[in-house]
């Protein structure tokens, strides 16, 4: 009564649990390859797993029998050693503890096998592509990187309501509380006796604020207003509100300019039309330049700095700009001033550019072995039983 019983469950154990394109995945091959991820540890619903990385790699081993890649027993015995010694274990030592969880070596080299071959034929269909690829995106990717460093402001707010019988009364208010404050003090005063929002009790002190916080209004307003100074007024659901800056931070980043290029120009007296038609033609530091030639020579400055350190007063404000971006502030001295980032230039060191180059290599590589994968899966015939 007993032999049936085996004989009925080893049948069930090898009876095809999935087809993919034809080739059969059978219940012993999930139940080895939960044990497997078992092993490694692995969290989570192990038979869907199991069931969807077996599914992939049917149409690896298919796909690669049609580019006619295969896999020598050397390969796939280094590229085994190699990921027992990522685990700080021999091959030997590996296998024996698949053994303690009942996982067949077979199960092992069959799973190292489809990702050399998958590995092989994304090399030989896209690596040409994938490094196609200029030193130009090489700096726009560490132009990403420093411009992802944290930065935070310590803020302080005063909100002003308008009269909508009289704006320009309520404007005219707001303009005179910019006129007034010469301090943060001065601030914290005005604050407490003019503004109506929460903050008013505590002279408007906010505090410290990550810029991603700041929705893009403010944040263009705070960006382009140095340390000890205030901002210009932003009208929003009947409030004028007003900014003191009190200081800007930036947590340091991995990637730091070496040098970092910028123009400058004090408007002077210039009216706000012909500002505003600077700026309209000023699409690069060279354009920039041309169009600053309608004020005085000495107005524009143009200065290349070894460090962010360098930067002065207007570091705050430069390092959130983009390449040939401009924005208006105000000087330390209260002089109207346009600035506009050139550029920056990055590590000299080639094999940092080359670390650089090979990780956008590799995304574009694993992005077109995504899709490959996406089309070959999206053709293929699988059947569940």
């Amino acid at each position: 009564m007993i032999i049936p019983a085996l004989t009925h469950a080893q049948s069930n154990l090898f009876e095809t649990a999935i087809s993919v394109n034809g080739s059969a995945i059978s219940n012993y091959e999930i139940d080895q390859r939960i044990r497997f991820y078992e092993t490694l540890g692995v969290s989570g619903d192990l038979k869907a797993f199991s069931e969807e990385t077996l599914i992939n790699e049917r149409i690896y081993m298919q796909a690669a029998q049609k580019a006619g890649v295969s896999i020598s027993n050397r390969e796939i015995n280094e590229e085994a050693t190699a990921y027992a010694a990522g685990r700080n274990l021999t091959l030997t030592e590996f296998l024996s503890r698949l053994e303690e969880f009942d996982v067949n070596k077979e199960t092992f080299f069959e799973f190292v096998e489809a990702g050399l071959s998958w590995r092989q034929i994304v090399r030989n269909r896209f690596s040409a592509r994938a490094q196609d690829i200029n030193l130009n995106e090489v700096d726009e990717r560490l132009e990403l990187e420093f411009k992802q460093t944290s930065r935070s402001v310590n803020l302080r707010e005063i909100g002003i309501p308008i009269d909508t019988a009289n704006p320009e009364q309520s404007r005219l208010i707001a303009s005179e509380v910019i006129n007034a404050v010469n301090s943060e003090s001065d601030f914290d005063q005005i604050a407490r006796s003019y503004s109506i929002i929460n903050s008013s009790a505590q002279g408007g002190a906010i505090g410290w604020i990550n810029y991603n916080d700041l929705n893009e209004a403010v944040l263009s307003l705070v960006a382009a207003t140095p340390p000890g100074r205030v901002t210009e007024t932003l009208e929003l659901n009947n409030v004028i509100y007003v900014f003191f800056v009190v200081d800007k931070q930036a947590e340091t980043s991995k990637v730091e300019p070496i040098v970092t290029e910028f123009a400058t120009l004090q408007l002077g007296a210039a009216n706000s039309n012909l500002v505003e038609s600077i700026i309209q033609q000023s699409n690069s530091c060279f354009e920039f330049e041309q169009a600053a030639s309608v004020l005085p020579q000495e107005n524009f400055q143009k200065l290349a700095v070894l460090s962010e350190q360098s930067l002065g007063e207007f570091a705050a404000i430069i390092n959130v700009l983009d390449t040939n971006e401009i924005t208006q502030t105000v000087s330390n001295d209260g002089v109207p001033t346009l600035i506009m980032l050139c550029k920056r230039v990055f590590t000299p060191d080639i094999d940092s550019r080359v670390s650089v180059l090979n990780s956008i290599q590799q995304q574009r590589l694993d992005l077109l072995a995504s899709s490959y994968l996406e089309n070959l899966k999206a053709s293929a015939i699988v059947i569940r039983n």
